[in-house]
């Protein structure tokens, strides 16, 4: 199956499910305005809120980041309205950010939250794309700080205990970002901490060329990006043995055409003020969903869920610092 191929039969199926979401009004809103999903959500939130149930605030945080997202994702591909998915696409980078601050500043307080690397990687490269760089840099550093800080477990023989534990292996395109945050702002972690892959084709290469000048080379290096996003789009089967499941990075839905990972480095070459190829010759960047949403930087949203929970691990986690630098607008009441 060639990319393209490959590339036009996932956005087939991602619109037929879109169509059988829309038309059933399960994941996302029908034509009432009803999901069931969403209510779904909203009851967790109620409950985590109305049972001090903070170990809870930041898997809440990051459900709806991961239903924000996949929203506009549907308002772009099955309903063409960019302006509902701006606004959705804002929402979920925001409540993202959120769950890594939250998860990671309150960390002891909250039970211990822990995300994968991919996760938070994902997190802080949807910031890059929304244009808020301060925040972009603030998770990156979180990162950095997690990997250095990890201590070392004697009964497992193993550095961990963090927000993303020590990294892991398979998160090559969190390593990724994480390696390109070391280049942009000139800091590093300690590799003999991480779980850090041992072998980085292709992103390796990517590295060595990432503020290249050659536009030939740039989209070059987007192809073996594109090819390797699309490998890890694989799904189990269910009835898959335990001991044979792998670990497909972009396995969720709304990753399979999503390649935030090549987005966040163009956009990161852009804000040094390098060129990027007016187009590009992978099938993957010429779908609808690796279209940048336009406008950033975005203005941060004032979401009622997330003041809620912030509000909740405000009043058990004192100590954390879950507000200093956002917008007065943002904060709860």
């Amino acid at each position: 199956m060639t990319a393209e191929t490959q590339v036009k039969a996932l956005l087939d199926k991602r619109i037929k499910k879109y169509k059988e979401a829309a038309e059933e009004g399960f994941l996302y809103p029908d034509s009432q305005g009803r999901s069931r999903v969403w209510e779904r959500i909203e009851r967790k939130i109620s409950r985590v809120i109305d049972k001090n149930k903070t170990g809870s605030s930041v898997p809440a945080l990051e459900e709806l980041s991961r239903w924000h997202l996949g929203y506009s994702q549907f308002l772009r591909v099955h309903r063409n309205d960019p302006a509902q998915q701006k606004t959705e696409y804002i929402k979920a980078c925001w409540y993202g950010y959120l769950a890594l601050r939250v998860g990671d500043e309150a960390y002891e307080c909250v039970n211990r939250p822990y995300m994968l690397l991919q996760e938070a990687s994902q997190y802080q490269a949807q910031c890059i794309l929304a244009g808020w760089w301060n925040e972009a840099r603030e998770l990156g550093q979180r990162l950095v700080n997690a990997i250095n800080n990890c201590p070392f477990d004697e009964e497992y023989q193993r550095y961990r205990g963090t927000i993303i534990d020590d990294g892991f292996e398979y998160s090559k395109a969190g390593w990724f970002l994480l390696e390109l945050h070391c280049k942009q702002h000139k800091v590093d972690f300690d590799r003999d901490k991480a779980d850090y892959p041992e072998l980085f084709v292709p992103y390796q290469a990517v590295l060595e060329h990432w503020d290249s000048t050659d536009l030939t080379k740039i989209d070059q290096l987007v192809y073996l990006l594109c090819d390797m996003h699309l490998q890890q789009t694989e799904q189990q089967d269910e009835d898959t043995p335990e001991e044979d499941v792998e670990y497909f990075e972009f396995d969720e839905p709304t990753l399979w055409l999503y390649p935030y990972e090549i987005l966040a480095w163009l956009a990161l070459r852009e804000h040094n003020g390098l060129e990027n190829p007016a187009s590009y010759s992978h099938p993957l960047m010429n779908q609808p969903l690796a279209e940048r949403v336009p406008g950033a930087p975005f203005e941060k949203p004032l979401l009622k869920e997330a003041q809620q929970l912030l509000k909740k691990v405000r009043e058990l986690c004192p100590d954390a610092d879950l507000y200093s630098g956002m917008p007065e607008a943002c904060l709860d009441g």
